[in-house]
């Protein structure tokens, strides 16, 4: 079975992400958010293959992280149940159906024998909120607002449903659902009823004062700068600069974690490695030199009762991974702090300092988009001025 579903995954290949625009298929350039989830697809494939679910299923969530394309959802969904995640494989099975209905039958057939596997070790809540527009919250989650599309995976065991909507008191339910069954959870929203004005009676009027002559009141114009989040909310080139902060910070916050993981493999493959070159004997004088403290040093050494070379050519993988993630991790910090100090520049000079009443002038339009591709990386600023 594995090996038929390896088969399926790399036939998934060819169809991930192409780029959009036909004189810009060689240029690397064109797409990069596209060419890195292809990477990191094509590497969680090669992951499942071996086995080695846990790592996959980090390849293929950063893949749907950078592009969200139903071959990476159904493969992500995948490692996620060979890895034992019933929950999130479940919810990701169940998305892949709902949300991509013109999949191949293949796949769907995958995806549905997927989910029926995953769900025998979940729960199952049907939540019925007589309010739309509630948000529903399963164990501090966030799962949507009513209605739901659909059941939610659970745990099995107990269950915490929070419901809240403006204007109305929290309400809480609990429980217990086991494993492959499903409960029905009902939830009344009590609105605060809205309170009459009070009536007021009638002032008495006061009496009417002599006329007095008007006098001139001097002008005090105000002035300053516009408020910030006035200005952001209304100024293009603020959602332009605000947005590659955004997305810079999510994608170095991303590749920091995946960096983590990458560092703590290599860390426990090259102690396992230590470890059996410190009990072999031959490492000791092998071709005259001392290997113990240094098993992967050129040329990798070969004895009678080891071959050192493939575990040190996983080792240099996970060392060569663990470099690009670091790499990607400081261009989406940089790019982050280069939109937040756009952000600051382009508000000092689009913003003028006098009369609120008086617009200020447009100073031009600057759009500033990180660039990455092989060997390539930084800012691209465009725009008149």
């Amino acid at each position: 079975m594995r090996h038929r579903t390896v088969a399926a995954l790399l036939a998934l290949t060819g169809l991930l992400l192409a780029v959009p625009a036909v004189g810009q298929q060689d240029d690397a350039s064109a797409d990069p958010a596209t060419q890195m989830a292809r990477q990191r697809f094509e590497e969680g494939v090669k992951l499942f293959d071996r086995g080695e679910y846990k790592r996959a299923q980090a390849a293929f969530l950063q893949a749907w992280v950078l592009k969200q394309h139903p071959a990476v959802l159904l493969n992500l969904a995948q490692s996620e149940l060979r890895n034992g995640d019933h929950v999130p494989a479940a919810r990701h099975f169940a998305a892949y159906l709902r949300d991509y209905p013109d999949t191949p039958p293949k796949e769907r057939a995958s995806a549905q024998q997927g989910l029926a596997e995953a769900r025998t070790h979940t729960g199952r809540l049907e939540i019925v909120v007589d309010t739309p527009g509630a948000e529903v919250l399963v164990g501090g989650e966030s799962v949507g607002r009513t209605p739901l599309a659909g059941p939610i995976d659970v745990p099995p065991g107990p269950f915490e449903v929070l419901v809240r909507l403006a204007g109305a008191e929290p309400i809480t339910e609990t429980g217990s659902v086991d494993a492959g069954r499903s409960r029905t959870v009902h939830v009344k929203v009590a609105l605060h009823p809205a309170e009459p004005p009070p009536v007021a009676e009638p002032p008495t009027p006061p009496p009417t004062p002599p006329p007095t002559p008007p006098r001139a009141q001097p002008s005090t114009p105000h002035t300053g700068r516009q408020p910030f989040f006035s200005w952001a909310q209304s100024d293009p080139v603020a959602w332009a600069t605000l947005g590659t902060a955004g997305l810079g910070l999510g994608a170095g916050t991303v590749f920091a974690f995946l960096a983590h993981a990458t560092a703590n493999d290599a860390d426990s493959v090259a102690a396992q490695i230590t470890a059996v070159a410190q009990g072999d004997p031959e490492m000791a004088s092998y071709q005259g030199f001392n290997r113990r403290s240094d098993p992967c040093a050129s040329p990798v050494p070969v004895t009678s009762g080891t071959d050192y070379r493939p575990a040190c050519s996983q080792l240099q993988e996970d060392l060569d991974t663990l470099d690009s993630r670091k790499t990607m991790m400081w261009v989406g910090f940089g790019v982050g702090a280069a939109g937040a100090l756009g952000t600051g520049v382009a508000y000092y000079l689009r913003t003028e300092s006098g009369d609120e009443s008086t617009k200020p002038t447009p100073l031009g339009t600057a759009v500033l988009t990180p660039v990455w591709a092989p060997n390539v990386g930084g800012l691209r600023i465009s725009g008149s001025f």
